[in-house]
């Protein structure tokens, strides 16, 4: 069991200020937050495949030069917070599974008797 951070608010629901997460429950978010980098990856490849066909759209000369690199500039932080947003959905997937991982051998050290898991509590 893991206990909550908010305990006050847990106790005016007539609760004890715990929250029962198996360990089971977190594998199965993790591969379920883990599956969403997959979308988040495929949304900017797409972006990308759509303004790859446009590649000169902005015109010719000096202004369009202008514009061409102000673009890219936006274009390329943008490129990196996507990037930083896809790679901080995978942490998540691993925080979760890394917490269930401690709650198991924390289980095991706790309660050394075959077949006593968390998930059997």
């Amino acid at each position: 069991m893991i206990t909550a951070i908010g305990t006050r608010r847990a106790a005016r629901r007539g609760g004890n200020g715990t929250i029962d997460v198996k360990p089971s429950d977190l594998w199965s978010v993790s591969g379920r937050v883990a599956a969403q980098q997959e979308h988040l990856l495929r949304g900017a490849d797409k972006l990308l495949g759509e303004l790859g066909k446009y590649p000169d759209t902005g015109g010719a000369g000096t202004e369009a030069q202008k514009f061409a690199h102000a673009y890219r500039k936006i274009g390329d932080r943008w490129l990196e917070v996507w990037g930083r947003s896809v790679l901080s959905v995978g942490g998540t997937a691993v925080g979760f599974t890394e917490t269930a991982n401690a709650c198991t051998r924390a289980d095991a050290a706790t309660h050394p008797k075959p077949g006593n898991t968390a998930d059997a509590s």
